[in-house]
């Protein structure tokens, strides 16, 4: 047991003393990894994880699979915390286990459509990206009511910030608009 002193004696006989009683020093387990933070931009760790730490999404994997570091940020999923902990060496136990709890992602934007405005129904906020492609979502809410072109759909998220991953994409279906009605003979 790491930081428990053990003593060691072998028991007398009819034939021989005890012995002298020998005592195992047995240095405590190091303390955990500090400084291991999240980088919500790039979805990884905040600094590298040197190949001294070894990592896993649960405690269990951790112990059992011994991914080490590679000197890079290691990738983090949104909602799984990641666990760290120096690895043993020859002179010293593992060390204490580090918890990094990783959050979930912020909730998708459920915007809808104002069919009669021809518009969002909401406002689209300063803190939400749009675009009408899911690769040009470059355009920041105005806290304005969007303006809607009739069957361009248009996508939204939330972007990253310093201190939450970005939001899944939300896809806002805006239909077409229908057919002039066929007045002829009336």
């Amino acid at each position: 047991v790491p930081g428990t002193d053990m003593f060691f004696q072998l028991a007398p006989t009819t034939l021989s003393f005890a012995s002298f009683i020998q005592e195992l020093t047995v240095k405590p387990r190091p303390a955990a990894p500090v400084g291991i933070g999240i980088n919500y931009y790039e979805e990884v760790t905040s600094k590298a994880i040197g190949e001294d730490i070894q990592y896993g999404e649960t405690e269990e994997i951790l112990l059992a699979r011994e991914t080490i570091g590679e000197g890079k940020a290691v990738t983090l999923t949104p909602g799984v915390n990641m666990y760290f902990a120096y690895k043993s060496t020859e002179e010293d136990f593992r060390s204490e286990i580090f918890t990094l709890e990783v959050p979930n992602r912020p909730e998708k934007t459920a915007f809808t459509v104002d069919y009669k405005e021809e518009k969002t129904t909401q406002t689209i906020p300063s803190t939400v990206m749009y675009g009408t492609s899911a690769e040009t979502m470059d355009t920041v809410g105005t806290d304005k009511r969007l303006v809607l072109s009739p069957g361009t759909d248009v996508y939204f998220y939330k972007p990253s910030t310093s201190t939450a991953f970005k939001s899944d994409t939300q896809h806002l279906v805006v239909k077409a608009r229908r057919e002039a009605p066929d007045v002829k003979g009336v």
